[in-house]
Order: structure tokens, then C-alpha cells, then sequence
């Protein structure tokens, strides 16, 4: 069952309305907290623990908020919470994980280069579905094969397959590096180190925001089939 059923523009731009009011809502409160925090002097370590201890209970609300595919499964949820709260907590995450994995990196400088930016939820997704669901010997191996790339030289040759694969596998690396140091901030991920193994683990939070950002790239994709069925009407919203 789709989780959204666009047959109309009407249909089309009431998702985009709720859309627009709940993560314009959800980065309010976000930009709420950090203004209270004081920002015009080095942090001390109980401001940061505080700051960030707010941000993960803002970030936990929207995740505990049922999932559009949970609505559909059970449709009386829509009398005790507010359907939509995926579109807030993908902002969350945008904001809290994946503007942060941006800037973690050795001496200041980005992990992956600004052209791959697009691409960084749909790997945070694969990152996150690994540790729920590990299927590979090594963390990284996922994301090597989903980031498929074309490498040239400045004269426009196409790089060695050896070398394309080592510039992969390190930029992956780093990514994957960051991507869990900044979630494990976030409780999204937890480090564990017992009986001998070590390693990252999922948290419940994680699954929750997992779940969540599974619908986003659906709600994208109907979306998007929707937009292209209806796009010659003059009443769809291109803003």
C-alpha cells in the first residue's frame, strides 16, 4: 500500500502545505534551543552537554511520532498525534547529522567533496540499515558498492579501475568515520566495546529515525511520480 495517495493537485499540494509547516515548525524549535545556548563565548563543558542533551530530546519527540507507514497500519493514530512528523524529523536529521558530517574531518577540511552532498541521507540510510541489519563482513563494504562514480583525469581520461577504487574506499572510509562519530552524539549509534568485540551498534533511537527516513524517500518518490502526472495543471506549486 502506498503511504501517500496523490490523485489530484489538490491531493498534491495539501502534501506540500503540511510538508512546509512541519519542518519550517520542526527547525523553529531546533533554532529555539540553539539561540538559548550562549554562542558569544567558548562553551564550557556543562553548556555543550546541555545543548546537546536538548537536541537529542527534540530529535527523540519526532522519532517517537509515528511513521506514515505506521498511520496507514493503523489509521486511528490520527486522533491522538499529528500525521507529517516525518517531514520534521528528516529536517532533524539533515540539520543535526548530515550538515555536521560535512564538517568532520582532519584539520577542518570536508569529509567527501561538496558534489557528493546529495547523496548523503541515501547513505546514511544504507549506513544506518547495515547496523540493523548486518549483512557484510566490514561496515563500509555497503556504501562502496552503492556510490557508483566516474573518475577522470584533467585531460578527461577515465581513471585505472585500481585507483577509482582506492579513492572510493577511503572517502567512504571517512565518511563512515563521521557519520558515526556525529550520530553517536546523537544516541543514534552507540560504540560498545565487551567480552572482547568492539564495534558500533544501533540504538532504538536509530531504528526509530531508520523507519522514519524509509518513508522520506518514499514520500519523495510519489512525489515526485505525482508532480510529472500533474504537472500541466497551473495550480501545482513549484516552490
Amino acid at each position: 500500500m502506498k503511504i501517500l495517495n496523490i490523485q489530484t493537485i489538490e491531493d498534491l499540494n495539501k502534501v506540500l502545505f503540511i510538508q512546509k509547516v512541519i519542518t519550517r515548525r520542526a527547525k523553529d524549535e531546533l533554532y529555539a534551543i540553539i539561540k538559548d545556548a550562549d554562542m558569544t563565548a567558548p562553551f564550557e563543558d556543562k553548556e555543550v552537554d546541555n545543548l546537546m542533551k536538548r537536541e537529542g530530546e527534540l530529535l527523540q519527540k519526532y522519532a517517537n511520532y509515528p511513521t506514515m507507514s505506521e498511520f496507514n497500519a493503523m489509521p486511528n493514530l490520527a486522533a491522538g498525534t499529528k500525521w507529517g512528523a516525518t517531514f520534521g524529523l528528516a529536517l532533524l536529521v539533515n540539520e543535526l547529522v548530515l550538515e555536521q558530517v560535512k564538517r568532520v574531518g582532519p584539520e577542518g577540511t570536508p569529509v567527501i567533496p561538496e558534489v557528493f552532498a546529495p547523496v548523503l541521507r541515501p547513505m546514511y540510510m544504507i549506513l544506518l540499515a547495515e547496523l540493523d541489519n548486518p549483512t557484510h563482513n566490514y561496515l563500509i563494504e555497503p556504501l562502496e558498492k552503492a556510490l557508483q562514480i566516474t573518475l577522470t583525469t584533467k585531460t578527461g581520461a577515465e581513471v585505472p579501475p585500481a585507483e577509482r577504487d582506492a579513492f572510493v574506499h577511503r572517502m567512504v572510509t571517512n565518511l563512515v568515520e563521521a557519520m558515526l562519530h556525529v550520530s553517536s552524539v546523537h544516541k543514534i549509534v552507540v560504540y560498545h566495546d565487551e567480552g572482547g568485540t568492539s564495534g558500533y551498534a544501533i540504538t532504538p533511537l536509530g531504528k526509530r529515525v531508520l523507519l522514519h527516513l524509509m518513508d522520506v524517500q518514499q514520500v519523495i518518490a510519489l512525489m515526485h511520480e505525482a508532480y510529472i502526472r500533474l504537472r500541466d495543471s497551473n495550480a501545482v506549486k513549484t516552490s
